[in-house]
């Protein structure tokens, strides 16, 4: 009877477990980080590693938009591409072109938006070479921006404790928020109906943040700069400084935002702290490429 017993219990705990242990598979994580956009990528052997003059090849970008932007999941986004790094003389590919991404990372779409660009062009080499190495750089230029909602605790009146169920503090190691700009820290000052915000913002994608304008040779005063779209403390947008245009330097940039008007009847609470940024970004991949001569037996084929 104990057995039974035993064994019966046995069963109970498996189905408990089968039903409460596997909980969080039917949740969504959280989509919301990273710190990635536009993501390039050249297909294998297009082109190939060695190509001859005379014939035409195929090159075959990877596109995929790997962050949280548009906000609307159906939008696209426009890139824009540069072709350069060799001598135009020898490869026929274009100065420029564009593509549109649809779709972003999202909850049900963790890799995020895709898009294929081809192009063929042609090859040609000097008559005094037999072969000669080229570089393929393409560059890809888009706006973006980051949406970041960063969980915060506001204390309407840090002078009173006895109800609050969180403290105000450092908020930092949050690494990014689904864009190349990211939100690496928050600094919280609590005062009686009043709190202000330190933020950090920083370059954490590895490509070039710019303030829109031409995108292979931005000025020098138009570098690292980022425009603050808006901040809000739950659904009330904050006084902010600087109050447009935020200048990264040293891979920091910092805004500072002051909420005002608390109830100071309020305990301390949770809610969400929005940082808004908008930029202009590239990021660059490069291939190096050998352009050698058809030969024919002992015969050079010229072309």
């Amino acid at each position: 009877m104990k057995i039974k017993i035993i064994i019966l219990a046995i069963l109970t705990l498996i189905v408990l477990v089968g039903c409460t242990g596997g909980s969080n598979e039917g949740e969504y994580p959280n989509w919301k980080t990273g710190n990635q956009g536009i993501v390039l990528e050249l297909s294998q052997n297009r082109p190939p590693n060695e190509i001859y003059a005379g014939e035409t090849y195929p090159i075959v970008l990877e596109l995929r938009n790997r962050g949280g932007f548009p906000e609307e999941e159906d939008d696209s986004l426009d890139v824009d591409l540069y072709f350069s790094g060799f001598d135009r003389n020898l490869i026929d590919l274009p100065y420029d072109d564009s593509i549109d991404i649809e779709g972003r990372k999202s909850q049900t779409n963790p890799e995020g938006g895709l898009a294929f660009y081809e192009e063929e062009f042609d090859v040609r080499l000097y008559e005094d070479a037999d072969s000669l190495p080229q570089d393929i750089r393409v560059t890809a230029c888009y706006d973006y921006e980051t949406l970041a909602p960063i969980d915060v605790c506001v204390d309407p009146n840090p002078t009173r404790n006895d109800e609050d169920t969180c403290n105000p503090g450092i908020s930092s190691g949050l690494g990014g928020q689904a864009a190349p700009i990211g939100v690496p820290s928050i600094q919280q000052e609590s005062l009686k109906e009043k709190v202000r915000f330190t933020i950090k913002i920083s370059n954490v994608g590895g490509g070039s943040v710019f303030r829109e304008t031409d995108c292979l040779n931005p000025e020098r005063s138009d570098k690292d700069v980022v425009e603050l779209l808006a901040v809000y403390l739950g659904d009330e947008e904050l006084d902010c400084t600087p109050s447009e245009w935020i200048r990264i330097i040293n891979g920091v940039g910092t805004i500072t935002c002051t909420g005002e008007d608390l109830d100071e009847d309020e305990p301390a609470y949770r809610t969400s702290l929005g940082v808004q940024l908008g930029y202009s970004y590239k990021d660059s991949i490069t291939k190096r490429v050998l352009i050698k001569r058809i030969e024919w037996g002992n015969i050079k084929w010229k072309k």
